[in-house]
């Protein structure tokens, strides 16, 4: 299997080294830090995943960049690995056709499972994203990435990291964690969360802390991965509920 980053920071490029290579066994990596030299790679190797920081030098806009990537190798998994919130860029790479938006300041066990996750299928995206691009333009976005996720099957044997839900149970979750976990899952806050399910912000704070106890998760976005890991929460754009 061969995995492409593309970034312009060396160190960026080695903390995305040890993840990828500690997440997907034998797999080769392959390393840009341009767009020009990304694009001539991809033409070449044909990797199965390219993660992208989308502030890469080079002529080329990270919409149609992604866009190029897609046409170059179309069943390839395309993530945005990056630190840049800036919607306009993600909402244009995502419509490219990008499999999945992570930022960076994610622990590395999370964005392992995360980037697993991805290539097992599924679409990922950090809840701020979510918000930063706004619900409702990302809504067409979202449900478009996992129509494509579902349609590309991974046929290589790291698709067997993905974790098994049929045994799962959530019997370790309320019903009433289980509700502001959906919410938690679709990127809404915990003001949003209240007035949807009739609870005062306090109350949902503790709600949260509570999940991220039980599945032993340190941030929110960890708490979302890890959800899905365990099939305790739908995909993104899935029985999306409406604010």
């Amino acid at each position: 299997m061969k995995i492409l980053l593309v970034d312009d920071q060396p160190v960026a490029r080695r903390g995305l080294r040890a993840v990828v290579t500690e997440s997907f066994e034998g797999c080769e990596i392959l390393e840009a830090d341009n767009a020009v030299a990304a694009l001539d790679i991809s033409r070449r190797e044909r990797p199965r995943m390219v993660l992208l920081d989308v502030r890469i030098t080079g002529p080329t806009p990270p919409g149609e960049l992604c866009r190029t990537f897609r046409e170059l190798v179309p069943d390839g998994v395309l993530v945005l690995v990056t630190a840049i919130d800036d919607a306009s860029v993600i909402h244009a790479c995502l419509d490219a056709g990008a499999d999945g938006c992570l930022l960076k300041d994610v622990s590395e066990a999370h964005l392992g499972a995360a980037l697993r996750a991805i290539a097992a299928g599924a679409f990922v995206a950090d809840p701020r994203i979510v918000r930063q691009i706004g619900r409702e333009a990302a809504k067409p976005l979202v449900a478009e990435a996992v129509r494509r996720a579902t349609q590309k099957h991974v046929t290589d044997e790291h698709a067997a990291h993905e974790p098994s839900r049929e045994t799962t149970s959530t019997a370790f979750l309320t019903d009433r964690e289980h509700d502001v976990l959906t919410l938690l899952a679709h990127g809404f806050s915990n003001r949003v969360i209240a007035r949807e399910l009739y609870l005062s912000e306090t109350t949902v704070k503790g709600y949260v802390r509570g999940l991220l106890t039980k599945l032993e998760a340190p941030s929110r976005l960890a708490a979302v991965i890890r959800a899905y890991e365990l099939g305790l929460a739908p995909l993104p754009g899935q029985g999306s509920p409406e604010p």
